[in-house]
């Protein structure tokens, strides 16, 4: 006679981290959400810019847990830096918005999909790590400013000097304006003094023309007659 035996139960895992193998993990905020990755997921988010085979890079890391040890940020960490691959540019499932009011007639059905990017994590870096193509930073010779062709250099010196040939001719015009009539207004002015004596003559003004005039005498009221008379 076969006898069964009773076989214990698994014990249950303590907590959440023991149902996988422990591994590297950060929680990154993009598109107004928090993700839990890890090295190699996969995993649907908000639109993000770029093409298929880009590498991406997600500074806004809130966390980073490695073997039970935790480094949370203040809400961002400094140096942390998850990075990942576009896979696929796509849209998510339809969702309908219908919108109702009873008694009036009134109905509304609307499809929307909103745009989605699949990505694969590569690498998860506590203290910095290599930057994505597009966000590293400009290498030296892209820094310095390209030098002007020397067209452009002839022509800019040709108008600054026909610029200042006009300057000069109008301040020479206006200095020779300037002489001519000073020496217009000199023996004229001599001859008008000489026939006024060296007195200038002086504008009376309408008021005092005005008070020189004499008062009109006032009517004198005359007397009423009496009806006795």
């Amino acid at each position: 006679m076969v006898t069964r035996r009773s076989v214990p139960a698994p014990a249950e895992p303590a907590c959440f981290f023991q149902q996988r193998s422990v591994r590297l993990y950060a929680i990154i905020s993009t598109g107004g959400k928090q993700y839990r990755v890890r090295e190699g997921d996969r995993l649907h988010i908000e639109r993000v810019d770029g093409e298929v085979g880009e590498e991406v890079a997600f500074d806004q890391v809130l966390l980073i847990g490695n073997d039970g040890e935790i480094q949370p940020g203040t809400p961002f960490l400094k140096d942390a830096r998850v990075t990942g691959r576009i896979l696929d540019q796509g849209k998510g499932d339809k969702v309908i918005v219908f919108k109702f009011k009873r008694r009036k007639m009134y109905r509304r059905k609307q499809g929307h999909r909103q745009l989605e990017t699949q990505i694969r994590i590569e690498s998860i870096a506590a203290k910095g790590g290599p930057k994505a193509a597009s966000e590293a930073k400009p290498s030296a010779e892209e820094k310095q400013p390209k030098a002007p062709p020397a067209k452009a250099k002839e022509e800019k010196t040709a108008r600054k000097a026909t610029s200042s040939e006009k300057a000069a001719s109008a301040k020479k015009k206006s200095a020779t304006g300037r002489t001519g009539a000073k020496k217009k207004s000199g023996p004229a002015a001599k001859k008008k003094a000489a026939s006024s004596g060296g007195k200038t003559p002086t504008k009376k003004s309408p008021k005092a023309s005005s008070a020189k005039k004499p008062a009109k005498a006032a009517k004198k009221p005359s007397a009423k007659k009496s009806s006795k008379e």
